[in-house]
């Protein structure tokens, strides 16, 4: 038979094309491509404009060297594809038409030819398939295909048997029974009686396993969204992608919404309501029900080692309720797990590692639940009824009739008893029991790291007044930690010839930084000061704030230099940096940028140990206080507009006027110094000790000095009036004269200082003001000797 013989009703629609054979070498086989008659490139089976006419196709076939006619399946048209059925087709050329194959073609009546390989058939029809599912594997290796989107067929025009002429429409009820016959739809499951077993992968994890997985180009594909060639619509592209989803995540419905809302896929229509729910729950609920195996990874360890619980103690009964669930979790890890409140519950769940309370980010409460439904299994037993007795029941009649019930009860609790087990390991039952323990262990988030004069170690919490060591201990509820332990036995030789170099070989301006590092270790803000580590170039700041980094951890906090800027904007009540305050230590802060302002007010309350409020993403607002001591590592010093004594008492300059030259730059200084953290950490432990027995002591010179040229060069008006005037209480000068005496003070560039009418208003602030026949002048200040008054300051 010729194409020209093929059924006019499917030669009179454009829905024709091309394929080519090309060798696949990971398949091992021919893959049959689309081409487009029009073009001779590309066809899809989901574009309809790379579709054309059966005359053109027929036309172009040889022009663009195909190796056939392409038929795209659109509504109303459906096609059935069966596989690796010669048996079936030699005993229908025989007669027998009570096989699998016989049936479907019988029921259908429509045209019917045999594949390339010979091996199995196609059938056309017209109507709609009752289901969306499209391939069934039968016995052996044979497989049937349904579909009536997305396909095509690679038409051979080798009809069977009489069925070569008609395009038949056999009627819903035929073509609901062959499809159930053939495709086997498997009756879902309620949503509610599947269990759930998440085998606790991670996003990244599943993402990872699936590309690695034989099918990880599909994955990658749906992934990337780029869906076309392989399916007929987005939709049934978004039911692939999440029932690929249920099988590696273990039906994890919150993970497989995660990862799909990262995909190409992802579409407003994905939030739309479709009835109670949107459309991508309802997806997510129907590969829960589909997918019934799923991905189960050897068992492996947390890095958050909890166990089993007391293995010698023996645990009470509780009932068979999400209440006692709960109970049972929490007499075996309850002293491990404490919950915060917050908007967004998987996450507030804090739990112990053995140094620190931490976020339950690895979902180890999760974990533990279902570990717990085993331990259920595998140590209770079924909370029984009675058995009768002869003496509860004399009357034989009445002993057999309880001896009934009683072994009807008895299976239902044995029943019961697996089915309380396993709920947990259902999104329902799980949700439930971790809202019961959550009550158990709530918290508020101040009973965090609220010890100060310690730093909490992997070796054990160390005393900073005493350098005395104890055991860690979940009570102490530290969620911050060094990084590693002190190694008291090493001398950190580079860290501290690195120090004597940068600090110019100033004993003293080491001893004083490393006493500053060692008072913000304690937490307590007791000495109301913080640092300013200022100088240009390739002077050391930065590897000293990364070696200390390495040797503190936690306990360097850093944050945003914009929080510490006045903008003149920002509300301090609601920055999230602020949250990043709370049990700070050492407050890092690198680069400001130049011509920024210092919000004194902040840093006035955080060294003062102030009230914050913090209103973190998904969490509440809530107050804390902080003592924390910045460590500004800047080549540019903010300006400070506060002139008060306040903030000025608490800042130190600390310059860095070493400049290493490109060619002498140690590359392998950060290494080494992080080799030494251990010894670093133990050598500012003893700084600490040295501050709580000494204090900061005296302020280095170059301190003095810096700090006295920042004040100036922030507050010139101040600078004015001590060069200019002495302080005297019976002492009056009149207006003129401060005009002229501040002319000689700014010289010949008076536009760079403040102008007349704001150095009236600040010594106004300052100073008792009288007036006179000449204006304004000021009590209880006298002009120095020497000051001149001629010089007439311009108008501006």
């Amino acid at each position: 038979m010729s194409y020209q013989d093929l059924p006019e009703e499917l030669k009179s629609v454009n829905q024709w094309g091309l394929y080519r054979k090309e060798w696949n070498d990971t398949s091992s086989r021919y893959t049959k491509i689309p081409v487009s008659a029009m073009t001779g490139r590309h066809a899809s089976s989901t574009d309809e404009r790379t579709w054309t006419t059966f005359d053109e196709a027929l036309a172009n076939m040889e022009i663009f060297d195909a190796d056939g006619l392409a038929f795209f399946l659109k509504p109303p048209f459906f096609g059935i594809d069966m596989d690796h059925y010669q048996d079936e087709i030699d005993l229908y050329e025989q007669g027998y038409n009570t096989t699998q194959l016989g049936m479907a073609i019988e029921a259908m009546g429509s045209y019917t030819e045999l594949s390339q390989s010979h091996e199995g058939i196609h059938i056309i029809a017209k109507g709609t398939l009752p289901g969306d599912k499209s391939r069934q594997n039968q016995d052996g290796d044979k497989v049937v295909e349904m579909y009536s989107t997305g396909r095509f067929f690679a038409l051979t025009g080798m009809s069977i048997m009489g069925h070569k002429d008609t395009i038949n429409a056999p009627g819903q009820e035929m073509i609901d029974h062959v499809y159930n016959t053939l495709i086997r739809p498997e009756e879902r499951p309620r949503l509610e009686d599947v269990v759930i077993e998440h085998n606790d992968l991670t996003k990244e994890e599943v993402i990872e396993k699936a590309l690695a997985s034989n099918g990880g180009a599909n994955f990658k594909k749906l992934y990337d969204g780029n869906w076309q060639d392989e399916y007929g619509s987005a939709s049934e592209a978004d039911l692939a992608f999440v029932n690929l989803l249920a099988f590696w995540t273990g039906r994890d419905r919150y993970l497989m919404d995660e990862i799909f809302r990262d995909s190409g896929l992802m579409r407003d229509k994905w939030d739309e309501k479709h009835g109670k729910s949107t459309y991508g729950e309802g997806t997510i609920n129907r590969a829960i029900t589909d997918v019934t195996e799923t991905y189960r990874p050897k068992t492996e360890a947390f890095s958050v080692v909890i166990g089993n619980g007391d293995e010698e103690k023996v645990y009470p009964h509780h009932d068979y309720t999400d209440q006692g669930m709960a109970e049972r979790f929490y007499e075996r890890w309850g002293d491990k797990v404490l919950h915060v409140d917050s908007e967004k519950s998987e996450t507030t769940f804090m739990v112990f590692d053995g140094t620190v309370w931490k976020r339950d980010v690895e979902r180890v409460v999760h974990k533990l639940f279902i570990k717990l439904s085993d331990i259920i299994l595998e140590t209770e037993e079924p909370i029984m009824p009675p058995e009768p007795t002869v003496e509860n029941y004399p009357d034989q009649k009445d002993l057999e009739l309880a001896e009934k019930n009683y072994s009807k009860d008895k299976k239902s609790a044995i029943n019961a008893f697996h089915k309380f087990a396993k709920s947990v390991r259902t999104d329902k039952g799980l949700n439930s029991a971790k809202k019961l323990l959550a009550s158990m262990v709530n918290v508020d988030i101040n009973i965090f790291d609220k010890e100060v004069g310690v730093i909490n170690t992997p070796d054990g919490v160390y005393d900073l007044a005493t350098g005395e060591r104890s055991d860690n201990d979940p009570k102490r509820y530290f969620t911050k930690s060094t990084l590693i332990a002190p190694d008291k036995n090493l001398e950190p030789k580079e860290f501290k010839t690195f120090l004597n170099q940068v600090m110019l070989g100033d004993a003293d301006m080491v001893d004083y930084l490393m006493k500053f590092v060692g008072y913000s270790m304690f937490g307590n803000g007791e000495e109301q000061e913080y640092v300013l580590l200022y100088g240009n170039g390739r002077n050391g700041k930065g590897v000293l704030m990364s070696a200390i980094k390495n040797a503190l951890g936690d306990y360097v906090t850093a944050v945003n230099p914009d929080t510490f800027m006045d903008d003149g904007k920002k509300s301090t009540s609601n920055n999230d940096e602020l949250a990043r305050l709370r049990g700070a230590r050492l407050v890092s802060v690198s680069e400001i940028a130049q011509n920024k302002k210092l919000d004194a007010a902040i840093i006035k309350k955080l060294t003062g140990g102030g009230t914050f409020v913090a209103n973190e993403k998904y969490n509440r607002p809530y107050e804390f206080q902080s003592a924390g001591v910045p460590f500004f590592d800047t080549n540019y010093l903010p300006q400070i507009n506060d002139t008060s004594e306040g903030i000025w008492r608490r800042t130190n300059v600390i310059p860095f006027n070493l400049t290493i030259k490109e060619e002498d730059v140690d590359v392998n200084l950060g290494h080494k110094l992080e080799t030494e953290a251990g010894a670093i950490l133990w050598y500012l432990i003893k700084a600490a000790t040295k501050w709580r027995n000494e204090g900061l002591g005296p302020v280095p010179y170059a301190v003095k000095q810096a700090n006295e040229k920042y004040h100036s060069s922030s507050d010139p008006i101040g600078e004015f009036i001590k060069e200019t005037f002495i302080e005297n209480e019976a002492g009056f000068v009149e207006g003129p004269d401060v005009t002229n005496a501040w002319g000689q003070f700014v010289g010949e560039e008076p536009d760079d200082y403040p102008t007349r009418k704001m150095l009236g208003s600040e010594l106004a602030k300052r100073f008792k003001t009288k007036r006179t026949a000449r204006g304004r002048g000021y009590k209880g200040i006298m002009l120095k000797e020497g000051v001149s008054y001629t010089f007439k300051i311009p108008e501006h």
